[in-house]
């Protein structure tokens, strides 16, 4: 379970109106603070402006801000096993600086000549896991000709930014990671090995793993 208090305020002020080519002018303004048991407090908010310059044309557009809280499945589900097909690069590392890489994780100099094809991999929620947060702009154009009554044609644009998916990395990726000669080591820690240097499971549950772009119109 989590708990959260929000409170958010907004406000349209018309600006000017009647004057030459400002038929109607309004701006928009609202904020939302909020306070996540599960992650802590943060704000969002959104700009906007609608200008009639006459009478038959509207441009209008927003930027604004957003976020998405983990839910109790991102946060709090049990952990699951999987056996995905991905073979452990230490099995017998010729790249030198793989092996040294196997070696620091406690493998054998010269691998640990495991065999296997499929390596347990561990999933589940996360409550280390922060919100995904987004920054969307909107422009838009409106047509209403006074000459054809009641027709109204919108034209819009959207992009939307999302930051932080939550999401799972797969055990391919955590690999690949670690061991990649041209990447930093910094999966590492989600591989986790025996005595003998053989995997006994790659975590893979939760984390805010990347992002996305949208855009359309």
């Amino acid at each position: 379970a989590y708990a959260s208090d929000e409170g958010y305020a907004e406000i349209s002020l018309p600006v000017l109106s009647g004057a030459p080519l400002v038929d109607d002018l309004e701006v928009s303004l609202a904020g939302r603070a909020f306070r996540y048991s599960s992650f802590g407090s943060d704000t969002t908010y959104k700009l906007g402006a609608r200008w009639r310059p006459v009478r038959d044309v509207t441009l209008r557009g927003t930027y604004s801000t957003a976020f998405r809280a983990p839910n109790i499945e991102d946060l709090y589900r049990g952990s699951t096993d999987s056996f995905p097909s991905v073979s452990d690069p230490c099995s017998a590392p010729t790249d030198p600086v793989i092996a040294q890489r196997c070696i620091d994780q406690g493998v054998p100099a010269g691998g640990n000549g495991d065999v296997r094809t499929q390596l347990r991999e561990r999933l589940g929620g996360n409550p280390d896991v922060k919100p995904e947060t987004a920054k969307v702009v909107t422009a838009g154009l409106v047509l209403q000709p006074s000459m054809v009554r009641g027709l109204t044609v919108t034209l819009d644009y959207y992009r939307i930014a999302i930051d932080g998916e939550i999401g799972e990395l797969g055990a391919e990726v955590i690999i690949n990671g670690c061991y990649s000669t041209s990447a930093p080591p910094k999966y590492c820690n989600l591989i986790h090995r025996n005595a003998d240097g053989l995997v006994v499971d790659i975590d893979d549950r939760n984390l805010n793993v990347g992002r996305t772009v949208t855009a359309g119109v």
